[in-house]
């Protein structure tokens, strides 16, 4: 499958953090002793608190109307109550990071510095789960309005350069991977900008499925599941190494947005060839090169990738979400989970995929059925059991979704 375009935005991913554990690990990855945390915040706000939620926008694209994301009907508003709700956490990004006030333009500048201040133990904000929850959730509606507005304005491109010429099953064979020249990049670059749950992507995707299995003869899609026992032994032993540590300068770093650059690494580590190509919309694929300078030690290294090597929603969308297992909710996740997995969640289940992860462990059930799971991630790293307290995946809500990535 081909990869959604972003226009060079790149949206970042997170950990989704919602209710706080009153314990935490002393060693993320193998030691089970605890010791009590201190919690400033214990409530996690959801963002219809902060402003009305609605989905306004629609296209009408490949002979079918689809809804776009749900969006803040009045984002100043919700900016500003945000703001009264974490006044103190706001007043403190603002002088440590030197921020003009906090508006609805100087959001993601707050954002972003909110990341790399909760990304490492040692910060006030590393424990507080539910103001990263609450920061994170509101963050992903907040940019539903960049994403409705990139997905018009490529409608706009291809209504103006006479490219709608196309039909769904044109479209299903260049995501099979079947024929590469089917529909123009414009048209991919809009059908992987839409969100999982409109009613093109649903009917887009059960057509490539039935294509891609009527048709016998190779074809350019990535298959990274269904890896052999040695694969994922690779694959665990790349992601344990450096799931607290980045494997540079062979692969780029990207604070606070790094998750899915991770899981391409420990994919490929397993194996897993990459798909080269010339265009960043297409394919999944990293390139380094060596360029010299004039400092020592006399060169550095640049990387170039597909948007699908580093975007968590379009590295899903490439290499598939398994139909058999997701999406789900946490416990039959949990369930179903084995080690090995390349997963995804959608936070608030607006259709856009915001995280990857790699399980590196399954261990035992609780009493309700509830399996630990050993998690390798980026963004804030680790590779730790969910039964830990710096691990956030089972910290979700009823409205959160998770996936198998080509389960």
């Amino acid at each position: 499958m081909l990869l959604k375009s972003t226009k060079g935005l790149v949206t970042v991913c997170v950990a989704i953090l919602l209710s706080l554990p009153l314990t935490a690990s002393a060693d993320w990855n193998d030691d089970d002793t605890e010791f009590p945390v201190d919690s400033m915040y214990q409530i996690s706000y959801q963002p219809e608190e902060f402003g009305k939620i609605k989905v306004e926008k629609s296209i009408d694209f490949l002979g079918m109307k689809s809804d776009l994301y749900p969006e803040f009907t009045d984002e100043d508003l919700a900016v500003s109550k945000l703001k009264e709700s974490y006044d103190e956490v706001f007043e403190y990004l603002r002088l440590e990071y030197d921020l003009p006030i906090l508006t609805a333009d100087s959001f993601y500048d707050y954002y972003y510095s909110f990341l790399d201040s909760a990304s490492e133990p040692d910060s006030k904000y590393y424990y507080e789960h539910s103001l990263f929850n609450s920061i994170t959730t509101f963050k992903d509606i907040f940019e539903n309005k960049d994403s409705n507005n990139e997905i018009e304005y490529i409608l706009d491109e291809i209504n103006s350069n006479n490219l709608r010429d196309a039909s769904l099953s044109d479209l299903a064979l260049r995501t099979s991977g079947l024929d590469e020249t089917s529909v123009s990049d414009e048209v991919l670059h809009l059908y992987y900008l839409m969100p999982l749950t409109s009613y093109l992507v649903e009917q887009g995707d059960k057509l490539e499925g039935i294509i891609a299995k009527a048709n016998s003869r190779d074809t350019n899609i990535v298959v990274p599941m269904g890896l052999s026992t040695g694969a994922i032994t690779k694959a665990v032993n790349y992601a344990t190494k450096y799931a607290e540590s980045y494997n540079t300068p062979m692969y780029a770093y990207y604070p606070g947005s790094d998750c899915t650059n991770f899981t391409s690494q420990i994919l490929e580590a397993a194996g897993v060839s990459q798909v080269k190509h010339t265009s960043e919309h297409s394919g999944w694929w990293h390139t380094r090169s060596t360029v010299n300078t004039s400092y020592p030690p006399g060169y550095s290294y640049t990387h170039d990738h597909s948007v699908s090597w580093i975007r968590a929603s379009t590295f899903a969308r490439y290499m598939g979400v398994g139909p058999g297992r997701g999406p789900s909710q946490y416990k039959q996740f949990t369930q179903l989970a084995a080690s090995g997995d390349f997963i995804g969640v959608d936070d608030g289940g607006d259709g856009d995929i915001d995280h990857t992860g790699f399980i590196t462990a399954k261990g035992a059930p609780d009493n309700k059925g509830v399996y630990d799971l050993r998690i390798a991630q980026h963004t804030k790293n680790y590779n730790a059991w969910t039964s830990s307290a710096i691990n956030e995946w089972e910290k979700m809500d009823a409205n959160d979704k998770y996936y198998f990535i080509r389960s």
